[in-house]
């Protein structure tokens, strides 16, 4: 909602900003002390693979419905990490290969044009390409902040070192994204992006709901396994579309709620499949 009304760079920007403190505090409080730079360069990477997901997903839920963006995200999300266990040797088990077909099966079924009059989401007739590179881009984006943190926790970062090496990552990032925004629009004569109170407002609530949700997954890889916390959170965009059709009163066409509901049970039998290889 805040990418809509303020742009995406601007509520980045605040979103990491507020997760900087926030996890500052968290580490200080940890006890956590850096030993070594073992697992140092795959936090930075999931930093920068963090800010890449973010950044495609908020311009792609300012530009379609969340109940459409975020199914697809969290399929490609899960699926990845599925797959690259499959080409590290592990079995594509029977439950992985049914739920790939769902996938391919819910990407097809989104991706029907909707009737003359009612554009609720990307279309399929090469009019809004980006749409699908921007959801392509959070997705694979987040799968590959899944992959990289998962190998700095097994090169020995601890939960709260972890989170911050990312944060630190991507605060930068989005700080040179956010400095190049505002010189830009200066050499245009236009209006700089605005910060205003209620978006800094707005930042923290998003900033404390990412950052519990990152803690808690960081925490739940290092005492479990990649896989099972992928299942997990490969079903968050139920809760996502319930959440934007009570708030935002968001519609989708009858069979692109099907497709949304194969998404989910996609992404869902993928990650229960790694779980069972």
């Amino acid at each position: 909602m805040a990418s809509r009304a303020s742009g995406v760079i601007v509520t980045l920007f605040l979103l990491q900003a507020w997760g900087m403190v926030l996890v500052i505090g968290m580490f200080v409080l940890s006890g956590e002390t850096l030993t070594g730079t073992h697992g140092l360069d795959w936090a930075a990477l999931a930093g920068v693979l963090g800010m890449i997901s973010l950044g495609c997903l908020f311009l792609a839920l300012s530009r379609n419905p969340m109940g459409l963006v975020t199914p697809l995200t969290a399929l490609l999300g899960a699926a990845i990490p599925a797959l690259v266990g499959v080409a590290s040797g592990e079995t594509l088990g029977i439950v992985t290969a049914v739920g790939i077909v769902i996938a391919l099966v819910a990407v097809v079924v989104v991706s029907l044009p909707a009737r003359a009059g009612r554009t609720t989401g990307p279309r399929a007739d090469g009019k809004q390409p980006l749409d699908w590179l921007l959801i392509l881009g959070a997705g694979t984006g987040a799968a590959g902040w899944y992959l990289a943190t998962d190998r700095a926790h097994d090169a020995g970062l601890g939960t709260a070192t972890t989170l911050l090496a990312v944060r630190l990552v991507s605060i930068a990032t989005i700080g040179a994204a956010f400095i190049w925004a505002r010189l830009r629009a200066r050499a245009r004569g236009s209006g700089s992006p605005r910060i205003t109170p209620r978006l800094v407002l707005v930042g923290l609530i998003a900033s404390l709901a990412d950052t519990s949700g990152t803690v808690s997954y960081l925490a739940a890889t290092s005492i479990g396994t990649l896989s099972v916390t992928v299942v997990l959170i490969s079903l968050h965009p139920v809760f996502t579309t319930l959440l934007a059709r009570v708030v935002l009163h968001e519609r989708l066409t009858r069979v692109r709620q099907a497709g949304v509901g194969l998404a989910v049970l996609g992404a869902a039998l993928i990650g229960l499949g790694a779980v069972s290889a």
